[in-house]
Order: structure tokens, then sequence, then C-alpha cells
């Protein structure tokens, strides 16, 4: 039997996962603590209100949450935003 390589490498929704239960998404603020300037400002690139952590990007951005809550309603899911995103994620 043969197997692809596509069926042994992770999808991008676990290796995203994976960043973000360590912390590893590169952020505007992530960047800025490893010395890399992404950008002269570290202001979500989605809503321009707070600082782009992870935490604000996975969970407390307005955009994003638009879409969450756009994703759970079609799904008949419902979910509770924590304060950190390891809270909702169990590494």
């Amino acid at each position: 039997m043969k197997t692809s390589v596509t069926k042994l490498s992770p999808s991008e929704g676990q290796i995203i996962l994976w960043k973000a239960g360590y912390g590893r998404i590169p952020t505007h603020t992530e960047l800025a603590i490893r010395g890399i300037n992404s950008s002269e400002s570290l202001l979500c690139v989605l809503c321009f209100k707070e600082p782009e952590s992870m935490d604000h990007l996975l969970c407390h951005c307005e955009v994003v949450s638009k879409i969450w809550k756009m994703w759970c309603f079609m799904w008949n899911v419902q979910l509770v935003f924590p304060e950190k995103v390891k809270d909702l994620i169990v590494v």
C-alpha cells in the first residue's frame, strides 16, 4: 500500500494549533521580541486597535471574533473565548 506524503504531514490547522500552543505564531509582538522589525507599528493589521499578540489575534480581535462567531453559528457550536490561547489549547 502506498502512503502519500500529504497523509503523513500535518494539516495547516494542526500546525497553527501547535504553534499557538507553544506561542510561536509570528505576530508583530512576537517578532519584536525576537528583534525582527516586521513593521513600524505593533498594532493588529486587522483592527488597528490593539498590539498584535497571539492572544489578541486569535481570541480578542473584533474582526477575527466576527469570523469565529459566524463559523460557530454555521456549525451550531458554542465557544467561550478565554483570556489566553493556551487556556483553549491543551498541549
